[in-house]
C-alpha cells in the first residue's frame, strides 16, 4: 500500500536541477541581504550598507577630480514643480555607467518635468511653422 513510484532518470534530473536552482537563488538572496546590511570595504574606504558599489571602469569621469565609489539614494526637490523626489542608486548607476553621464551631474527635475523640458527643447529646435506631431 505504501509503495513509492520510482522516478525516471528524467524526473531525477529535473528534481536535481530544481534543487540547484533553489540553492543558487538562496545564495543570491544571501548576497543581496549582506550587501544591504553590512558595510563594504573598497579601496580603503567603507561603503555604507544599502548602497551600490560603482564600477569605476564604466564611468566617464571627464576630467573630474573624484568619481563616486558607490551610489546611494539621493533626495532632491524638483526645480520646476517643487515635488520631493528620490534619485535611486539604481538610476544613478545607469546614468553614470550605461548612459555615460557626467560625474558632476545630479538630478534636478522629476520625471514628468524632465519629459516636459525635453519636449520644449525639441520644439525649440524645429524650424518656424513646424510642430512635432504627437501620437
Amino acid at each position: 500500500m505504501n509503495e513509492k513510484k520510482k522516478k525516471t532518470p528524467k524526473e531525477r534530473r529535473e528534481e536535481r536541477e530544481r534543487q540547484k536552482e533553489g540553492k543558487r537563488r538562496r545564495e543570491e538572496e544571501a548576497r543581496i541581504c549582506q550587501r544591504l546590511t553590512e558595510p563594504l570595504r573598497r579601496f580603503g574606504y567603507t561603503i555604507p550598507a544599502g548602497s551600490i558599489p560603482a564600477d569605476l571602469k564604466e564611468q566617464a569621469p571627464n576630467n573630474s577630480y573624484g568619481a563616486p565609489l558607490y551610489y546611494e539614494d539621493i533626495e532632491f526637490t524638483c526645480q520646476d514643480c517643487g515635488s520631493e523626489e528620490i534619485w535611486t542608486a539604481e538610476q544613478q548607476k545607469w546614468y553614470y555607467e550605461i548612459a555615460k553621464g557626467p560625474i558632476q551631474a545630479t538630478a534636478i527635475r522629476c520625471r514628468d518635468c524632465r519629459r516636459k523640458e525635453q519636449e520644449r527643447k525639441e520644439q525649440s529646435q524645429l524650424p518656424k511653422g513646424y510642430s512635432k506631431k504627437t501620437q
